[in-house]
């Protein structure tokens, strides 16, 4: 049994040890991220370039504004980071764009996610989702129907499902950008006030 100072001692270099296998995980991420996505960074690099847009190689999630944390796709754990972001500026917009790869890294997996972030002063809406179809909720759907938010909008609401606090919440939803959902699977979005 440790006693006092030994343990105080002990202790600190328990918590030394643990820092330095951070670094040393994040090292090997970093190694990993460089190795695997040099070709797509590459490319976006040249994009930014050649189009004047303004280009960040890494960024630490930790360091990202509160507000997007709140949304589903970045809560869980795991090493996060965000990787090639673009961030076009227009004149013609009063909000921020960002166009990036989100990558989370748990139990030595890393999955990435290509994220457009809107952000709009005059954006009014409560929380809602638009998120693919599951197989269970493509099953209710044979046999129990809802109305559809969107009537002229069958395709879409046969591959996605919209979670809302109130109808009114997605008023701010064109039907062009329904259209492109539903001709492309997997896009999941969330917006909030």
């Amino acid at each position: 049994m440790l006693k006092g100072d030994k343990f105080i001692m002990k202790l600190e270099a328990v918590c030394v040890s643990f820092r330095n296998l951070a670094i040393m995980f994040d090292k090997i991420i970093t190694i990993f991220d460089d190795f695997t996505r040099s070709e797509r960074m590459q490319h976006l690099e040249q994009l930014a370039r050649e189009k004047g847009i303004p280009f960040q190689k890494k960024a630490s999630f930790g360091i990202q504004n509160t507000a997007i944390k709140g949304f589903k796709i970045f809560s869980g754990k795991g090493s996060k980071r965000l990787i090639g972001i673009l961030s076009p500026v227009s004149a013609n917009f009063a909000g921020k764009i960002r166009f990036y790869d989100y990558l989370v890294t748990r139990d030595l997996e890393t999955k990435t996610h290509s994220i457009i972030e809107v952000t709009m002063p005059v954006l009014d809406t409560d929380y809602f989702m638009i998120e693919p179809k599951g197989t269970i909720s493509k099953m209710k759907s044979i046999f129990v129907s809802h109305p559809l938010i969107f009537p002229g909008m069958k395709t879409f609401h046969s591959k996605y499902e919209i979670h809302s606090e109130e109808a009114d919440d997605t008023s701010v939803l064109k039907k062009s950008a329904l259209s492109l959902m539903a001709r492309h699977s997997g896009i999941t979005c969330e917006a909030m006030d």
